[in-house]
């Protein structure tokens, strides 16, 4: 059976950190229902599956960016456009939030993230020929 989009709605919310009051709202339904819904085992297995979803399409995201914010820091070096200095703070935060992932090691070795990373970088080399 499929799931209720308006629970998913919500489950989304609360896996990335969101409040019960900004799934409820999220989801178009009342505070108290989401309220319901986090007692609820099968709901909370649900925000559990989605949380490592949502991570992955992040550091995805993450990842394909920063070509691009590179360039745009390298090509901002002599510029003085306040557009491209407000881009570029933006191309700054990006490449700060990948090596903030970089650096994220466990005593035990490489994070889901970093080996998720590698993993893409491997792909991409794949797709270019590398």
């Amino acid at each position: 059976m499929a799931e209720n989009p308006k629970r998913v709605a919500a489950a989304q919310v609360l896996a990335t950190g969101g409040t019960k009051a900004e799934a409820a709202r999220f989801a178009g339904v009342d505070r108290a229902t989401v309220s319901k819904w986090v007692k609820n085992p099968a709901f909370i297995l649900l925000v559990e599956k989605i949380k490592p979803e949502l991570s992955e399409t992040a550091v995805k995201g993450l990842h394909d960016l920063i070509p691009q914010a590179l360039s745009l820091l390298k090509d901002s070096l002599g510029a003085d456009s306040e557009i491209t200095g407000s881009r570029a703070r933006i191309a700054l935060d990006i490449v700060k939030a990948a090596a903030s992932i970089a650096q994220t090691e466990t005593a035990d070795g490489p994070t889901d993230l970093e080996r998720r990373l590698a993993q893409l970088d491997a792909e991409d080399s794949g797709l270019r020929g590398d």
